[in-house]
């Protein structure tokens, strides 16, 4: 395994969202999975060195948040380094000691996303 490869996971329920931040992230990553689901998403992580993860809040019904997920998912895969929740909602939440490094907006645009995620 490619020790400097750096391997992005979408987790995102609206599957034309996931698609169009595959394709706009593909530049900044070696490899970018993505996943509907926070059980899928679970999967993917644990099957891959995940480096770099998006994780929607609001997966669906039945889902947890993305703020429950990723600190989680921290936790379990120390590989991943950065890790930005994204909601279309205008209220930030309190992130301090969550494990989670941004929440951006999914109006962000991609050049400004991989900043986010490329800082340490």
């Amino acid at each position: 395994m490619n020790e400097g490869k750096k391997t992005l996971l979408i987790v995102d329920d609206e599957a034309r969202v996931a698609k169009a931040l595959t394709r706009a992230m593909g530049r900044y990553f070696d490899e970018v999975l993505s996943a509907g689901t926070a059980s899928i998403a679970s999967s993917i992580l644990a099957e891959n060195k995940v480096t770099h993860v998006i994780c929607d809040h609001w997966l669906g019904e039945g889902d947890p948040l993305g703020l429950d997920l990723v600190p989680e998912w921290r936790r379990s895969y120390p590989a991943i380094e950065r890790a930005v929740i994204m909601t279309g909602l205008d209220e930030k939440t309190l992130i301090a000691d969550s494990g989670i490094d941004a929440i951006v907006s999914k109006l962000t645009r991609s050049e400004e996303l991989a900043r986010v995620l490329d800082r340490k």
